[in-house]
């Protein structure tokens, strides 16, 4: 009996510039995860389960200073796992160690080895940014000869790091606005954060109207985002509105980064004069 094979790919794409109002009305952000694919449901996809690995942790303060240079470390990863074929046509088994950071490419992507019956393993170096820390999806999934995809095996590597919080260093943007006479006009804030563990290791940085210190919104360095030119310099950017129906006057805005262990920087104030 010829079996049916059935392929869907499910994706999403979000695309734009960000910009802010003055008025600083919130703006949503929708994303999307891929999955590796769908079983056909008149076949009999391979099962994965048993997921081992070693290490689930690593304190990146216990190692010697001689293991971490130029703001990495490498450790071997061992990685096992029990696959079943019943239709005994398994064609690959793949390890993927996915970064903390939503959107990153993967950081590792490779193909485990059989060991024993019914079990697969393999021991690989991977190298690790000592500012990107935080919990790395271990992934372990299986196709067989028909491309039908297993189910997905997952697991978490944990990287610690105290460090020490960032700093914002400047802040770049007008003191003075002329209100449009007619419709609107763009202007562009600028924070210059930097981090002694890394500018990877910079998880946000946020602002907000120090009269309204609950609505906080995001400054970007993705060179994409908020106006944004250049991605990882640490040039964190967002684009305000000014529109000619803004109220004129001062306003005190502050500004604040966060690492990825939860370190905060000093706040820093900026006063804009609308005129």
């Amino acid at each position: 009996m010829q079996r049916a094979l059935q392929r869907v790919t499910n994706a999403c794409a979000y695309t734009g510039k960000r910009v802010v109002h003055l008025a600083l009305l919130a703006l949503l952000w929708v994303g999307c995860d891929v999955e590796p694919g769908l079983e056909d449901p008149t076949g009999r996809p391979p099962a994965v389960s048993n997921l081992s690995f070693t290490p689930n942790e690593l304190d990146i303060r216990s190692l010697d200073p001689s293991q971490v240079a130029n703001g990495a470390v490498e450790i071997q990863v061992d990685v096992s796992v029990q696959v079943v074929d019943s239709d005994s046509e398994l064609d690959r088994v793949v390890f993927v160690l996915r970064s903390p950071v939503q959107g990153q490419d993967a950081i590792a992507f490779q193909f485990l080895d059989p060991s024993t019956a019914d079990q697969y393993a393999g021991s690989f170096p991977i190298t690790f940014d000592t500012g990107l820390i935080g919990d790395y999806l271990v992934e372990v999934y299986a196709v067989d000869a028909s491309n039908l995809l297993s189910n997905r095996a997952l697991g978490t590597l944990s990287i610690l790091n105290d460090g020490q919080p960032p700093v914002i260093d400047e802040i770049i943007a007008p003191d003075t606005i002329q209100r449009p006479a007619t419709g609107t006009q763009q202007e562009q804030l600028i924070a210059v954060v930097s981090d002694p563990d890394g500018l990877s290791n910079i998880a946000n940085v946020l602002f907000w109207n120090v009269n309204s210190p609950n609505d906080t919104f995001s400054l970007f360095d993705d060179g994409d985002q908020g106006g944004d030119e250049t991605a990882g310099d640490g040039r964190y950017t967002v684009t305000i509105v000014i529109s000619s129906t803004n109220a004129t006057g001062t306003n005190t805005f502050a500004f604040q980064a966060t690492d990825r262990s939860g370190l905060k920087s000093e706040i820093i104030s900026k006063d804009i004069t609308v005129e």
